[in-house]
């Protein structure tokens, strides 16, 4: 019986073809807490207290961070702050948006 690999997007406006889209930080974390995520689409601006880059602190400190990270943000400051975090992760990229851990 093969696992089955689940993809998350948590962006407040932008839909696409995963298996779960949220659009809060809050559920986000719901999410990752009760399901087996392996690759997490992630916005930085939610327009509430909570951004992408505090997701992805919280993520780590829980150990729920999936091993692949898709950072679907415009913002470009939002998108080197929530890089930056997946590098000093242990995570790595070629392009700045698609992030792997070794």
């Amino acid at each position: 019986l093969e696992d089955s690999l689940m993809e998350l997007l948590i962006d407040a406006t932008r839909t696409y073809s995963v298996d779960r889209i949220t659009r809060t930080v809050k559920s986000g974390k719901r999410i990752l807490r009760e399901s087996t995520v392996d690759t997490l689409y992630l916005d930085h601006y939610f327009g509430d207290l909570e951004t992408g880059s505090d997701l992805i602190k919280w993520a780590q400190q829980k150990k729920l961070l999936p091993e692949q990270v898709v950072l679907v943000s415009i913002s470009p400051s939002g998108r080197a702050d929530m890089a930056r975090l997946l590098s000093n992760a242990g995570y790595q990229s070629a392009d700045g948006i698609h992030f792997l851990r070794w």
